[in-house]
């Protein structure tokens, strides 16, 4: 059928219900379209000025369309980025109610630091990678901010060298985020940051004690007005684990958060249900039924508190780190795994890297985890397949053998509703105006 839509456009209603939005997964492209002319795409597509737009921006079906997508997978995405997530310390100075790590490890020998530095410069110098995606994880990284310091050092030379993008992220508690530290972490390109605050101090303090039982709260939230202060290019992404015993106190940490970081763009929030994650105490989790994101997210933009874009639950290629062929966690012994999550998992442990920066992997083990989703019928043809690529949790697949379909692909119409509550930019097409994009 000529002009027919793309099974990758979706078409909802404006959060303010005056327009029509029709949004394309493929590109990332939404046109919003005023109510009075038209809501229906198959008359849109009539006139002169729409068709022009949805044909400038893929908005119709076409023949090989699925494979596209697809092979745009492989080609922009996982053979362009080499991700690694890096624990340079297992241990942790925090004891968090719902961890789930053993904390049998602790600081990354000089004999794995010097394995990874030759595996990065090999992988680099014989594959095409655009870009190379640090994330340091943990244990708690900072408890080894110098193994972060010289590992940094020799990526970020390679990559100049070799005219490759670097890309750092860190995953902290906070606790260590001194001064000291963060010009450190500066200096070693890390601009992103995941921290986390459970609501108000005294939820907080109980759900996320340093080892002996000790508040963390004020010293984390010193720090961040500490980094908040300086004139450094960073974001700061602050995350609120959410249970039972905590969620009436959203509101009263949305407005904190407002309250000391409210006009500085570096800081955004965002929410996640604390799950039974496999440690000690999941039996005394009581956790939250439904999944709380969007909604969480919805009432921090109400409270006009900035939450992270909603638009990255819908980007492109947005599949979990650990279905890339190319991306690996790296143990502080040098074990490889796919996963943070599993880390106890024998069918997690894909392999070991030695000092000499080579890389012995299990393949039985590493097939159970890659890009498995091209292989489900069902995933293949999904309308979702832009963004998860049916990968968005293989360790659900494993464990389960069910398809591990991503929240957002459930409330899509919410998300793209609350992207235009958020103020996401759309091609406006209103009545009697002209087209502004």
């Amino acid at each position: 059928m000529k002009n027919k839509k793309s099974r990758y456009v979706i078409n909802t209603f404006s959060d303010d219900e005056k327009s029509n939005i029709f949004f394309n997964l493929k590109n990332g492209v939404g046109i919003k379209v005023d109510k009075n002319i038209s809501k229906n795409f198959k008359s849109l597509s009539e006139n002169p000025t729409m068709n022009r737009l949805f044909s400038k921006y893929d908005f119709y079906s076409s023949e090989g369309e699925v494979e596209k997508v697809w092979d745009d997978y492989k080609n922009s995405f996982q053979d362009k980025f080499f991700h690694l997530i890096i624990l340079p310390h297992e241990n942790c100075n925090f004891r968090c109610v719902y961890c789930y790590e053993r904390f049998e490890n602790n600081k990354m020998e000089l004999d794995i630091e010097k394995g990874i530095m030759n595996f990065v410069e090999t992988k680099l110098k014989e594959n095409n990678f655009s870009h190379l995606v640090v994330s340091w994880f943990g244990g708690e990284p900072l408890l080894a901010v110098d193994v972060i310091e010289r590992l940094s050092e020799k990526f970020i030379t390679l990559c100049n060298e070799l005219d490759v993008t670097y890309f750092s992220h860190i995953t902290t508690n906070g606790y260590n985020l001194t001064p000291k530290n963060f010009e450190i972490l500066t200096k070693s390109k890390v601009s992103s940051y995941q921290i986390t605050i459970d609501g108000v101090k005294e939820t907080h303090d109980k759900q996320r004690k340093l080892i002996g039982g000790q508040s963390t709260y004020d010293r984390i939230i010193d720090n961040l007005i500490l980094m908040s202060k300086t004139n450094v290019n960073f974001e700061v992404h602050l995350r609120m684990n959410v249970g039972m015993s905590n969620i009436k106190y959203v509101d009263d940490f949305i407005d904190n958060m407002k309250l000391l970081f409210g006009n500085d763009p570096r800081y955004s929030l965002y929410f996640y249900n604390i799950k039974k994650w496999g440690g000690d105490n999941d039996s005394n989790l009581d956790i939250c039924p439904d999944n709380l994101a969007l909604t969480l997210a919805e009432r921090t933009i109400n409270r006009e508190m900035r939450s992270i874009p909603i638009k990255t639950m819908l980007q492109r290629n947005n599949s979990c780190y650990a279905s890339s062929p190319n991306s690996f966690v790296l143990g502080v012994d040098g074990t490889v795994y796919k996963c943070t999550i599993a880390l106890y998992e024998d069918y997690n442990k894909v392999g070991h890297i030695n000092k000499d920066g080579e890389m012995i992997l299990d393949d039985e083990k590493l097939k159970l985890w890659v890009s498995r989703g091209i292989e489900d019928s069902g995933c293949k043809s999904c309308f979702f397949a832009p963004s998860c690529h049916g990968d968005s949790c293989p360790l659900v697949r494993i464990q389960t053998s069910k398809r591990p379909c991503p929240q957002p692909k459930k409330d899509i119409k919410d998300v793209i509703r609350v992207m235009d509550k958020q103020g996401h930019t759309f091609i406006e097409i209103k009545q009697n105006k002209k087209v502004k994009a």
